[in-house]
């Protein structure tokens, strides 16, 4: 997601400028440079220092291109948001000051080029899974807000769900295990996890606040940290459940898809009974699960 409010360039400090002269040419206040610069005294800036300043002004500094701001997403790999902004991986690091490409956070505010993407999800026409879709698999819309399509979809790129096979049998099961989004979080309290060092739940609590969280109910805190180490959010480890059937309900179940080889099983176009065999450890709610994946055949 981006944010648009004013787009930026940088200026780079030449000899004799002052920091609220700088701000006056390019329409700011002292303290809108000195907030979007992080400089705590506007009489230390450097000869050859480079500030954001907003591209409406005359910039008749050294620039680069017009930069907007991007605020990472969940499924986000920096590489994949340089991309998609006309950037190299080197630039995006040097621009934000990234030493290493592999730590960015979920929320984390990027500087890239405005190259007119908005940095939004795609519209319908390049989602792999549209709202309708879930209508006709029966999933009702009352399930359905823009963050949980939205999660569905960063989801699915990120763990390649994208073949026919891969994308019926990711939806059915989950359609299944969540009873078509219904619910996002397993109905019993987790006490019986207490104390589960299997599960990695080692710490007082740790049974409820690590219980079966998402579309396929990730459970325990060894793997929930896995999962936060994986997307780079460590508030799925700090809030537990909650956070995770609130914020990354399906990201969640293709974590746990993509842990445990699903898509390569998909691969080899397995039976219903098989997929389920994996997921279920048993075949409970088979007929539903195959119900499930008819209809994702018709759909997609």
């Amino acid at each position: 997601m981006t944010t648009t409010i004013a787009s930026t360039t940088v200026y780079i400090v030449q000899p004799g400028d002052v920091l609220g002269r700088i701000a006056e040419q390019f329409g700011m206040t002292l303290s809108e440079i000195m907030s979007l610069n992080n400089i705590s005294n506007p009489d230390l800036i450097q000869v050859g220092q480079e500030l954001l300043v907003y591209s409406d002004g005359n910039d008749d500094g050294g620039s680069s291109p017009d930069t907007i701001i991007y605020i990472v997403q969940p499924g986000d790999v920096l590489g994949r948001i340089a991309e998609r902004f006309g950037m190299t991986l080197d630039e995006i690091m040097a621009l934000n000051n990234i030493s290493n490409p592999d730590l960015i956070q979920v929320g984390q505010e990027l500087l890239v080029y405005d190259n007119g993407d908005s940095g939004l999800p795609p519209g319908d026409g390049d989602l792999y899974v549209t709202e309708s879709q879930l209508n006709q698999i029966g999933w009702s819309s009352t399930y359905l807000s823009n963050a949980i399509l939205e999660d569905l979809n960063r989801c699915l790129e990120r763990y390649n769900i994208t073949t026919t096979s891969r994308l019926c049998h990711f939806i059915s099961q989950c359609s299944h295990e969540s009873g078509a989004g219904r619910w996002t979080k397993e109905l019993a309290s987790g006490w019986d996890y207490e104390g589960r060092t299997d599960l990695g739940n080692t710490q007082p609590g740790d049974g409820p606040k690590f219980k079966g969280g998402g579309y396929i109910q990730l459970t325990g805190r060894y793997n929930y940290t896995r999962f936060s180490n994986d997307i780079g959010d460590p508030e799925i480890v700090n809030q537990g459940v909650d956070y995770v059937a609130a914020n990354y309900p399906w990201t969640s179940a293709g974590f746990w898809w993509d842990l445990n080889n699903m898509n390569a099983l998909c691969d080899t176009n397995p039976s219903v009974e098989a997929v389920t065999l994996r997921v279920n450890g048993g075949y409970n709610g088979l007929e539903d699960r195959r119900m499930y994946y008819n209809r994702c055949l018709q759909v997609f």
